[in-house]
């Protein structure tokens, strides 16, 4: 495996790495939008928090 991974180049992992790492933050940020809207009281003012909060993401 080692040997085969030498012929990849850098740039190719360090791709990856980006990638994953913005990937767990969308993720994290998903987790976060989804806490602060359920903490409001009315549920179209929570669907809406909600659906808007998604847009800024895709």
């Amino acid at each position: 495996m080692r040997a085969k991974a030498k012929h990849i180049p850098r740039s190719v992992f360090f791709f990856a790495l980006a990638t994953s790492d913005q990937l767990r933050r969308a993720a994290f940020s998903v987790v976060l939008n989804l806490t602060e809207g359920s903490g409001r009281f009315i549920k179209p003012d929570r669907k809406k928090f909600l659906c808007r909060r998604s847009k800024l993401h895709v």
